[in-house]
């Protein structure tokens, strides 16, 4: 069996130096925009790699559902309509870039 000849140590996420960046507040993802949950309230969310604080997330509450609800209503019928390999293409977008993405979530409202 091959050792490793070395391993590669980087800071947790939420630290300076770290390769992920990691905004310090995260709020309800609704409808394609980052909304504020409705208490105004956020929770400290843990770094799974050192369980220290690394940001804050929100706190929601059972106003928050509708919205979100709402909005996965209003997709559903384009979602629906997309082939499997449209769905897996967006779903890539999205997770390759959050930032470039807004052009590719547009077209699922329709």
């Amino acid at each position: 069996m091959a050792a490793i000849a070395r391993t590669a140590k980087h800071e947790a996420p939420g630290r300076p130096g770290s390769p992920v960046e990691v905004k310090q507040r995260h709020g309800n993802f609704t409808g394609g925009a980052w909304l504020a949950p409705t208490t105004g309230n956020y929770r400290v969310n843990p770094s799974p790699a050192t369980a220290e604080a690394c940001c804050e997330i929100a706190s929601s509450a059972p106003e928050d559902i509708e919205p979100a609800l709402d909005a996965a209503h209003a997709a559903r019928a384009s979602w629906g309509r997309a082939s499997a390999a449209g769905r897996d293409s967006w779903r890539a977008a999205r997770s390759a870039s959050p930032r470039s993405s807004r052009a590719t979530r547009s077209t699922w409202r329709r």
